[in-house]
Formats: C-alpha cells, structure tokens, sequence
C-alpha cells in the first residue's frame, strides 16, 4: 500500500514497557519472530519503547522526539510519498475533472440566471434612474424657456417697477434652473457608480460560484478516492496488528511458560534442599 520507500520514514514504538520485566527489549526483539525481525531491519532498526502506564515518562518521550528528527534529517526533512499516493493524487485529479465536467451544465445555467438576475436588477434601477432624469430634463426645458420669456419681458419692459419684479423672478427661475442642472448631475453620477457597482458584484458572485463549485468538486472527488483507498489501508493496518499482537502475546506466553518452569525448578530445588537437611538431621540424632 505505502510502497518500500516508507521505510525510510519510519519508526517503530513499543508501548508496553512495563510487561517486558527483567528482559531487554534487544533480547525481546531477538526471541521474536522473522517477521517482527524483518520489520525491524527494514525500519533501519529504529524503535522506540515507551511505557505508557508510567505517567512520568517525559523521558522517553523526548527521546523519542529526539529519533524522530535525526530520521527527518536524515531523509533531508523530505516527506514521504509513494507511488501509490501520487496515482491516488491523479485519480483525485481525474475524479475532479470528472465531477466538474458533469456539473458545468448545471454550473452554466446558474452563472446565466446570475448574469439575468443582476442585469435584471440594474435594467430596474436604470429605468427608474432614468424617469426620474427625464423628468429633471423636462423641468429644466420648461425652466429654460421660462427663462428665455423673462429675460426678453425684462429687455422690453420700461416700468421700473415691473422690470424690478421680472428680474426678481427671473433669478428665482435661474437658480430653480441651476438647482435642476445639478441634481441631473447627481442622478447621472448616481447611474454611473451603481452601474461599476453592479458590475463588480456581478463579477464577485460569478467568482465565488466557481470556487464554491471547484471546492464541492475537489471534496467529493477525494471522498470518493476514500472510500477506494480507507478499506484496503484499514485492512494492511489490521494485518500488521494482528501479526504484532500475535507475536507479542506469544512471547509473553513463552516468558510465563519460562518462569512457571523456574518456579516450579526452585520448588523441586527446595524440596531436595528441605529432603537432606532432613535426613541429615536424623544421622546426626
């Protein structure tokens, strides 16, 4: 599954300490198995044993930390890949191209209704921007004509008093004129920002569509690589803890099997030792 290349990368950790007793995790390795032997030439003989019942071990662990950067500095703190996972990345790839390719129908029409949506949305607001400049228009041509017939009764009026009145309307008028001119202004000004307003959230939504649909893709394809890829990793993890599980319970079989026969050694021992000490003590009576 992770190909030769992982050994490199590898150290094996041995957590129960505590069970070895009076033996050497060397004279362990060494009544072990072939296959736990094998394991641990191929991980360059790097292990670690570490003794998690014991909650004092900041020790151990820092040693451990410590074997785990010199391996990473001796690998020139490369990580590992195999070719194993760089065929996974391209069937990733593949899955996500697929995926896309499949959702651009859908991914087209939404960036369509989104265009619509919008333009719709700006045809709206541009149309009544433009009632309402039309209207301005239409007070300013009326202003402006009414302007013009004041400004000529002004020249042909003779009457002090009625010249007097007209130019006071005629200002009136100008500056009702003016103030017309410059609220179309604004109106225009106001067309034009929310017409580069429209435009820029127009692009912001078609932008985040695509990298939502991008994302969507890429999850999806690397959940449906999981569900290639999990089932036959779980399943070289559970054959290598069985194997490690099974080696070690024999061994501690094998340990006990050893001691029952010491013990059982001395007590033979004992009884020949209790036996003559007895018939010694009936000689000398």
């Amino acid at each position: 599954m992770f190909g030769e290349g992982c050994w490199e990368h590898t150290v094996i950790l041995f957590t129960h300490d505590d069970v070895l007793k009076e033996q050497s995790i060397e004279e362990f390795l060494q009544a072990g198995s072939q296959d736990l032997q094998q394991l641990v030439e191929k991980s360059g003989s790097r292990y670690h044993v570490l003794n998690i019942k014991d909650r004092a071990h900041g020790t151990q662990v820092s040693e451990l930390l410590e074997q785990v950067e010199e391996m990473v500095a001796g690998n020139r703190e490369r990580f590992y890949s195999s070719q194993t996972y760089q065929e996974a990345e391209t069937q990733v790839r593949e899955m996500e191209g697929k995926i896309q390719r499949e959702r651009g129908e859908r991914k087209q029409r939404e960036e369509r209704e989104v265009r619509e949506r919008l333009q719709k949305e700006f045809q709206d607001s541009l149309i009544k921007i433009e009632g309402v400049i039309q209207e301005h228009e239409g007070d300013i041509r009326t202003l402006s004509e009414r302007t013009s017939e004041l400004e000529r009764q002004v020249k042909e009026e003779r009457d002090a008093e009625k010249k007097r009145e007209l130019e006071k309307e005629l200002k009136r008028e100008s500056d009702r004129r003016e103030e017309m001119e410059r609220k179309l202004e604004r109106l225009r000004e106001k067309t034009e920002n929310e017409r580069r307003e429209m435009e820029e959230r127009h692009k912001q939504e078609i932008e985040e569509m695509m990298e939502n649909y991008e994302g969507e893709a890429r999850v999806e394809a690397e959940r449906n690589l999981m569900k290639i890829v999990l089932p036959e990793l779980q399943r070289n993890i559970m054959i290598s803890q069985t194997k490690m599980q099974r080696e070690f319970s024999r061994q501690m079989e094998e340990k006990d099997r050893q001691m029952k026969e010491k013990d059982r050694a001395i007590v033979e021992r004992d009884g020949e030792i209790e036996g003559l000490i007895d018939r010694l003590w009936e000689m000398c009576k």
